[in-house]
């Protein structure tokens, strides 16, 4: 599950490519939306001061590096962690948090 997929203003969750490759919505508990807007939050901080510090990119597994680019607009060329940009649709779920 990705950020994107929850919508706190409709309390509804998208879990997406489930049996049969179809998305589903399922409720999003009323108890549970301030606490997960809490800890986005502070994730979205850490996030924000790992960018600052220069840090772009989670660890990946051995071998995966080799699928992402080592400069912005190059798919491929085995960039790794930590250089070039951050992932792509990176910052769109801030949106949700406002």
């Amino acid at each position: 599950m990705r950020v994107k997929d929850l919508d706190f203003g409709r309390g509804e969750i998208t879990m997406r490519d489930g049996k049969g490759q179809k998305d589903r919505l399922t409720m999003l508990a009323a108890a549970l939306r301030e606490p997960l807007r809490d800890h986005l939050r502070q994730e979205r901080e850490l996030h924000d001061a790992d960018l600052q510090r220069g840090l772009r990119r989670a660890p990946l597994p051995f071998g995966a590096t080799s699928l992402l680019p080592s400069e912005p607009g190059k798919a491929g060329t085995g960039g790794g962690p930590g250089g070039g940009e951050s992932a792509p649709g990176a910052g769109q779920e801030g949106a949700l948090l406002s």
